[in-house]
């Protein structure tokens, strides 16, 4: 029989997305020793993506991190989330992030071209669980 991974060959993309009612955009960055791709800090002036001037403040930050085209022969998913999650618990500042209402979720795209499957095992539930870490999946054709 077959694994999981060789029957269900596909591209994935992981992001770390963090929202947070009061910090800013550097103060999470800060916190997890990592560079946002895209931020937005509560109370600013929000901008278009191309930015020009829009109406209004942004209500609340937001911070975008990594992105990166993986596929399952280079990284299962389960593996990466693991590797996320312990990595964010080793910071400090996630914590921090976590008790200040903060919301941290890794957002998932699959790539695939048929059908696919896959099983994320309880064990692994429970630990984005237990950190307070949503997984949001989105599925492309």
């Amino acid at each position: 029989m077959l694994d999981q991974e060789t029957m269900y060959h596909f591209r994935y993309k992981m992001t770390l997305r963090v929202w947070h009612p009061s910090l800013t955009a550097a103060e999470i960055e800060n916190s997890l020793g990592q560079k946002a791709q895209v931020t937005q800090t509560a109370g600013d002036k929000r901008i278009s993506p191309a930015g020009h001037p829009l109406d209004g403040t942004y209500k609340e930050t937001y911070c975008s991190f990594g992105g990166h085209a993986l596929d399952t022969e280079s990284e299962s998913i389960e593996s990466a989330i693991n590797r996320i999650i312990h990595d964010l618990e080793s910071k400090t500042g996630f914590q921090k992030i976590m008790d200040s209402d903060g919301k941290v979720e890794l957002f998932l795209g699959l790539f695939a071209n048929r059908n696919i499957a896959m099983t994320l095992p309880p064990a692994l539930l429970l630990k984005a669980g237990q950190a307070g870490v949503h997984i949001a999946l989105d599925i492309y054709p």
